[in-house]
């Protein structure tokens, strides 16, 4: 008798949630509540019985193409936001792309104004595809709003304020200041034709003659109620006006409200501890406010951007969660769908297929066993390390980030700035990283031992001994850079080491992979200078996106699997770049690592594993 075929559970731990990265968010009279998820380059549709649907793109593609439903494609960013008109239409700021985009209740994308080029990636300099800058009326449109006479009021560029008209008639608002610093960032229109704007930690109003005039907060991040200046703001994530005139604020974890005059009070979210939790107006807790609308009979919902959830307050101030958006964030440990997880960046494996997540809510590292069961592996779950104050304990983290494991199961961990080595349960400081690397991404291990970490604008490879053996900085890519980015810095995002011990390096804004030679020089292995895309192909025709973090993990034929393309990415040895079909379909991966015939990753809740193709 033949045994049964053990099947793999594509969820090893936590549970996956709907929503990746959230946006936009808009409600048409019918209750309909609409989602922009940059995540997943989606528009998603939740009905008023919770039925969602997609009414526009294609899971994890990016793009520029007008079509309906999954015909059209996106280059949203975190900033990408939406609004509704009086015919149904949804308008977006398609931010990467330039653009403003209208989608029909049929799901019909058109594009209504701006020139298309993605500007997301290389510096302010965004390129076509025959290189040539991009010159067009939007740079980076993000927060919009629906006016009176229904224009579309969109703040892009340097926070410059823009009008378009239904037919993309485009012209810019230039405001006087009264001396401020603002770069507002939202943006809403009361019933009256008042324009509201904010920043992080200030309200304004637009007054006659284009003048910014401070309604409300202060310079500095402030968490007080009061009149006009005397409030205080921590951060400002979206703006509505209610039929009373007054203006409703996500401000971090609390739901604020402005009258008019400039009087705010805190309506939801007591003291702003955040956290998730429904319940009535003193014991509701939320993650991240952001976009906020109203349903047709009043109420309000709005996106709690940590959470990845839409939430609603009910007129008597009760708090509740859409069911089809059930927040799955946490940290908890547990075996299997009872495990949950939070600001997870990268990971890696040891020997014995464990994997391993820095939890930099918890301040520890923690692991999950190929059974999914999760426990806290090394750090003091709770206690952080403070370099500022000098509170220091060797068993704890600050904030643990990248993570790296050698052949003999030694940890290393990048924790602030420092480089933590975690061996036999011990944790050693083997480096301390100074202002000459400035900020750290990655971190790799060879064979040998030897460590790479990857910088805001070079790349540094240290010995076992924590000795810095080698520096690849901007002489190293000084010939790529003169020839293709016009001098450009490189930007080091991700580090690997293949099995022969050369180095790979993802330059986030060049769009390419670097590949260093043991010893040797540095040449481009994989992608298309300046070019963004996800265009398979040999090196020069392929071109690698690079909308977020990047991982790269090698499996031992060398092939070389890597995120931060939208969908997962497989490169050969030859650098020729290719979009494999796995058996977990295409998750929204954030960090990707292999062992023992296993891919794993990380969604944003969630750690997923898939075997390799045969």
């Amino acid at each position: 008798m033949t045994p049964p075929v053990k099947v793999l559970p594509t969820v090893l731990a936590g549970a996956p949630s709907l929503l990746q990265t959230p946006g936009g968010m808009a409600v048409d009279r019918a209750g309909n509540t609409f989602v922009l998820d940059a995540g997943r380059q989606l528009i998603l549709k939740i009905t008023p019985d919770g039925t969602v649907s997609t009414l526009a793109g294609a899971e994890l593609v990016f793009g520029s193409q007008d079509g309906v439903g999954a015909g059209a494609s996106f280059r949203f960013s975190h900033e990408s936001r939406m609004l509704i008109d009086a015919a149904g239409n949804l308008l977006v700021t398609d931010t990467c792309n330039n653009t403003i985009r209208r989608i029909t209740p049929a799901g019909a994308v058109s594009t209504v104004a701006g020139q298309t080029g993605y500007s997301c990636g290389l510096r302010d300099n965004p390129l076509t595809p025959d290189r040539q800058p991009v010159r067009g009326l939007f740079h980076r449109p993000a927060a919009i709003a629906l006016d009176t006479n229904g224009d579309y009021l969109v703040l892009s560029g340097i926070r410059a304020l823009q009008r378009v008209t239904p037919a993309g008639k485009v012209s810019t608002v230039d405001w006087a200041r009264d001396g401020t610093a603002a770069r507002p960032t939202s943006l809403a229109v009361g019933a009256d034709g008042v324009i509201y704007l904010a920043d992080s930690t200030r309200i304004y109003r637009v007054e006659s003659g284009a003048r910014l005039r401070v309604l409300a907060g202060q310079p500095v991040n402030a968490l007080e109620d009061g009149q006009g200046e005397a409030a205080g703001f921590n951060v400002v994530g979206g703006l509505v006006v209610n039929q009373a005139g007054d203006v409703l604020i996500g401000d971090g974890g609390r739901l604020r409200k402005m009258t008019p005059a400039g009087m705010v009070t805190t309506l939801v979210g007591g003291n702003g501890s955040g956290g998730w939790r429904d319940g009535d107006a003193g014991s509701a807790r939320f993650s991240s406010l952001g976009a906020l609308a109203f349903e047709p009979a009043g109420q309000l919902i709005w996106l709690d951007v940590g959470a990845r959830s839409v939430r609603r307050i009910s007129p008597a101030g009760y708090v509740t969660t859409l069911a089809a958006t059930p927040s799955t964030i946490g940290s908890v440990d547990g075996v299997g769908a009872a495990a949950r997880f939070s600001g997870v960046t990268h990971v890696a494996s040891d020997s014995k297929g464990n994997l391993y997540v820095a939890d930099r809510q918890r301040h520890v590292i923690r692991r999950v066993s190929p059974n999914g069961e999760t426990t806290v592996f090394a750090g003091v779950p709770g206690v952080q390390n403070n370099t500022s104050t000098g509170a220091f304990r060797a068993d704890a983290f600050d904030t643990p980030d990248s993570i790296a494991i050698d052949s003999k199961d030694v940890m290393y961990v990048i924790d602030a700035q420092r480089i933590v080595k975690v061996k036999g349960g011990a944790m050693t400081t083997l480096f301390t990283l100074g202002k000459e690397i400035g900020f750290t991404y990655d971190v790799a291990v060879d064979l040998d031992g030897n460590l790479a970490v990857a910088g805001s604008y070079k790349a540094l490879i240290l010995a076992p001994s924590g000795k810095i053996i080698r520096e690849i900085g901007v002489s190293d890519f000084s010939r790529e850079l003169d020839a293709n980015r016009g001098g450009a810095l490189p930007t080091p995002r991700g580090v690997a080491f293949d099995r022969a011990g050369n180095l790979y390096l993802a330059d986030a804004y060049g769009h390419v992979i670097f590949k260093v030679a043991k010893d040797g020089p540095l040449s481009v292995f994989a992608g298309t200078s300046g070019i963004a895309g996800d265009q398979d192909g040999a090196p020069g025709k392929a071109s690698l996106g690079f909308y977020s973090q990047v991982q790269m993990t090698f499996v031992p034929n060398g092939d070389m699997y890597m995120t931060g393309h939208g969908k997962l990415r497989k490169v050969s040895p030859d650098g020729t770049v290719s979009t494999p079909a796995l058996a977990w379909g295409d998750p929204s991966l954030i960090s990707i690592t292999y062992s023992n015939g296993l891919l794993k990753g990380m969604t944003r809740y969630a750690v997923m594993q898939t075997p390799l193709p045969q």
